[in-house]
């Protein structure tokens, strides 16, 4: 089993367990940073709630590394 943290949700354990963030999660959190890899691909690095996260987030990952391209994205969904 693993450990619950104060501050977890439903949503945030299921992303724990399967490793993907499930169709609700996502639905939650619409805000994406995407880092774009050579030959065109993107991984999703991490999603938010709200966009002032999000940018503040993308802010210190383009610091941290500033060679990686990140872009901000809104995922409508399906």
């Amino acid at each position: 089993m693993i450990p619950a943290e104060p501050h977890s949700t439903a949503s945030d354990f299921a992303v724990q367990l399967s490793g993907e963030p499930s169709a609700y999660y996502q639905r939650l959190h619409p805000w994406c940073i995407v880092c774009q890899l050579p030959p065109m691909r993107s991984l999703i690095v991490c999603r938010f709630r709200k966009r002032p996260e999000a940018e503040a987030h993308l802010k210190i990952l383009r610091q941290l590394m500033p060679n990686a391209r990140y872009l901000l994205v809104f995922d409508a969904g399906s």
